[in-house]
């Protein structure tokens, strides 16, 4: 049933985030306007990377673009902003060419319909692109600013000949000039600002646009996560159903095998998919950010291992241990007995009155019997369940 849930809500979550996805590019296509790059730049292949040092003829260490890096002249224009990756935007310039740009080298300054990443005080505010300036802050400015309040960038700034010499901002310290919820407040730290669909490097497009149109529906991201965690229990299954094709292609594979075959493919998937639930929903989650992380990560753990404990107990029944074919089926199970321990803790108070209180733990032992259809061989597991 639950198989069947997770599926069912995929379908449901992927369609709708589809067509969200859609109504918002066709939205950009419809308000965006062109933008002059500023300075003169490079088209990287990648969201990040694209640049290496050489030794040039006098001995000096000099920083060059990569073959595969377009120039591009200061004041072309782009098009079409695609999407924001960390430092960089995907973008099409007005001639055709397609490639990853620095997001600070755009005017108008891209930043449209961002938040707050990060609760910020006044003294995070500058007035001018400066740790040493002075601090923005007016008789009417408030102290604080909170997580998911409506910002818009205003302006970019950087060290024009720093970057030159780099031909990347990626290593070059960037300021925002930002107003928030309408007011122009000063500059401050590109880090506390989340642009309109910015997606984490390791983030799972897939995963992460479920998540953010769920976060933005239900505007809480603890409820976003736990309505995704049904999914969870889909890496393990994979891990099994690769697992199961291995052993039947090199069916001397041990169980053990399977195994660490089921936790690794689990794993790699599980690494991926934590990063963009975390990544999608995490500026929704309010000041307790930290407590939202531990909450989805003890959650994940325990539908993590209640997945493996029923994948391996799946090996267990129907891996027939003479023939290793995957014809083995529970005949009977058999109740063996049942442990009870109980635990009394007393709690004595200042005012010398007491309370008495009782946790008792049952453990169930049972034997599983098991038979092989295709070569007939009969085999018993002893397992414990807890209550």
């Amino acid at each position: 049933m639950l198989v069947r849930y997770a599926i069912l809500l995929a379908f449901i979550l992927l369609a709708s985030s589809c067509r969200d996805s859609e109504a918002e590019a066709e939205e950009a296509s419809t308000v965006s306007t062109a933008r002059a790059v500023l300075d003169d730049a490079y088209l990287f292949s990648a969201r990040e990377g694209g640049t290496s040092y050489v030794t040039s003829s006098g001995g000096r260490r000099v920083c060059v673009a990569e073959d595969s890096a377009l120039p591009v002249r200061r004041g072309e224009l782009v098009e079409k902003v695609h999407s924001v990756r960390s430092t960089r935007a995907l973008v099409s310039m007005t001639d055709g060419r397609k490639g990853w740009l620095d997001i600070a080298l755009m005017e108008p300054a891209l930043g449209e319909n961002a938040l707050l990443a990060n609760s910020i005080d006044w003294e995070d505010i500058r007035s001018e692109p400066s740790k040493q300036a002075s601090i923005a802050k007016s008789g009417d400015t408030p102290s604080r600013y909170g997580r998911n309040s409506p910002v818009r960038v205003a302006a970019w700034h950087y060290d024009a000949e720093l970057y030159r010499e780099r031909k990347t901002l990626e290593t070059l310290k960037v300021w925002a000039q930002i107003y928030i919820e309408g007011e122009l407040v000063g500059w401050v730290d590109p880090a506390n600002i989340r642009l309109d669909g910015q997606i984490h490097d390791r983030a799972f497009a897939p995963v992460w646009y479920p998540v953010r149109w769920v976060s933005r529906l239900l505007g809480d991201g603890v409820i976003a996560a736990i309505l995704i965690l049904p999914f969870y229990i889909l890496p393990v299954m994979c891990g099994f159903v690769v697992a199961k094709k291995l052993s039947k292609l090199l069916r001397f594979l041990p169980n053990i095998v399977l195994y660490l075959i089921i936790v690794v493919v689990a794993y790699q998937i599980y690494s991926i998919s934590f990063i963009s639930v975390v990544d999608a929903s995490a500026y929704r989650w309010g000041e307790g950010r930290m407590y939202g992380y531990l909450l989805f990560g003890f959650l994940t753990l325990i539908v993590m291992f209640g997945a493996l404990k029923a994948a391996t107990q799946s090996v267990r029944e129907g891996r027939c241990p003479a023939c290793k074919r995957w014809m083995g089926q529970v005949q009977r199970r058999e109740h063996l007995s049942t442990e009870t321990e109980t635990t009394t803790t007393t709690t004595r108070y200042g005012d010398g009155s007491e309370s008495i209180s009782r946790k008792t733990i049952e453990d169930e032992h049972w034997q599983d019997y098991c038979r092989c259809s295709n070569c007939g061989h009969a085999w018993s597991l002893s397992r414990v369940e807890r209550r």
